[in-house]
């Protein structure tokens, strides 16, 4: 699932699937890696991108927002869609460089599992098991607008913790956009 439902307000409001990076907008670096691990790949925000892949908006019923808005909206559709499933991974559209095996490495044997490294948690790298998920929106009484770190608190997500450069780089600034264009085509 990649959470592309922010308002980019660092960034002026401007969607930030949209941005040019390296020739492809960051959807599609974001996409393609992701379709690279093996994952369908789904959106959570208010359109597709015309990858012609489902997006999934926030639900305004749920009473949630932020964040907690687009994942109780991906836990309905999951559940709705995919009744199997244990669980969803996540991936923000702002962060292109994510690694090649994310899927792999946050898929543990059971329960919720997050992305790490040595400058913090990364709380938008998850894997979501949906039942603590749902365990964990109808245990926050009354909180409307939990940071991801607080619901992955409440779903006891595990640490993986990887030892890189720049995987987890997240662009919020023009400056940051400069910065990835030198990653995306080194001189």
């Amino acid at each position: 699932m990649i959470l592309a439902g922010g308002r980019g307000s660092r960034m002026g409001c401007r969607d930030k699937g949209e941005i040019i990076l390296g020739g492809k907008r960051m959807i599609e670096h974001v996409s393609e890696r992701l379709a690279l691990q093996g994952s369908l790949v789904l959106i959570s925000g208010p359109h597709d991108y015309g990858l012609g892949v489902p997006a999934i908006p926030d639900e305004e019923e749920s009473g949630f927002q932020g964040p907690a808005a687009g994942l109780s909206a991906i836990l309905s559709f999951v559940q709705e869609n995919y009744p199997e499933a244990d669980g969803f991974y996540t991936v923000p559209v702002d962060c292109p460089f994510f690694p090649e095996d994310l899927i792999a490495q946050l898929s543990g044997p059971d329960g919720s599992y997050h992305a790490e490294d040595e400058t913090g948690l990364h709380p938008t790298f998850a894997f979501w098991e949906c039942e603590a998920l749902k365990s964990a929106f109808e245990n926050l009484e009354g909180e409307l607008a939990p940071s991801l770190r607080h619901l992955l608190s409440l779903c006891g997500s595990q640490p993986v913790t990887w030892h890189t450069d720049h995987a987890f780089f997240n662009i919020n600034t023009s400056s940051d956009i400069e910065q990835a264009e030198r990653l995306i085509t080194p001189s």
